[in-house]
């Protein structure tokens, strides 16, 4: 009897400090774009973050381009640069084809032969950093957005075929334009959302 006790008067207690603690917000709606960071130029002037795959791709292609040797493709979501420099596409994630004690997941062949066509016949490719995440993963892969010298956005194509879905755990300036092509291509159905 004394512990309920004991319990009901601390939940009394949580609850009166809530309420005292919200007597001080402001008694507005707040948009959802207050709180969302807002990237600063070199000239401090602000810039809203963008969502549009178009005005990011304008922005940096190719003018952020480090053009690199295309060997092979590893997978779905890396490839093979240079000697033997592996890449791993920022922002997307294949079914496994590769990957020890794994049995080959649904869709990693289509997602190969997809990328595949992507960047057949490229002598070189395009790599560009992102700003927000990391340069090497844990692995040491290079982490990178990949474009052909005709400026396709390999990792945006990948998750419009709906073979790759975004990879959204880390952080990356494209993030939300991914979710918005994965949800696109859920709607209509591609690739491993047609079932």
């Amino acid at each position: 009897m004394w512990r309920k006790m004991q319990r009901n008067t601390f939940l009394v207690l949580i609850c009166l400090t809530l309420v005292g603690c919200s007597a001080g917000l402001p008694n507005r709606e707040r948009s959802l774009r207050e709180f969302i960071l807002e990237k600063q130029t070199p000239e401090n002037q602000i810039v809203q973050p963008s969502t549009s795959v178009d005005d990011w791709v304008s922005a940096n292609y190719p003018v952020d381009c480090e053009w690199h040797d295309f060997k092979r493709i590893v997978d779905g979501d890396t490839i093979i640069v240079n000697d033997d420099d592996r890449v791993r596409m920022i922002g997307i994630d294949t079914p496994e084809s590769k990957k020890e004690n794994t049995p080959i997941q649904a869709y990693s062949l289509d997602a190969s032969r997809q990328l595949k066509s992507f960047l057949s016949g490229e002598e070189k490719v395009c790599l560009i950093t992102d700003e927000e995440g990391d340069a090497v993963d844990i692995y040491g892969r290079w982490l990178r957005y990949v474009f052909t010298d005709e400026g396709l956005d390999a990792n945006a194509e990948m998750i419009k075929s709906g073979l790759a879905e975004g990879y959204l755990r880390f952080p990356f300036e494209r993030k939300e334009a991914f979710r918005q092509l994965e949800s696109e291509a859920k709607k209509q159905k591609v690739g491993q959302w047609s079932q």
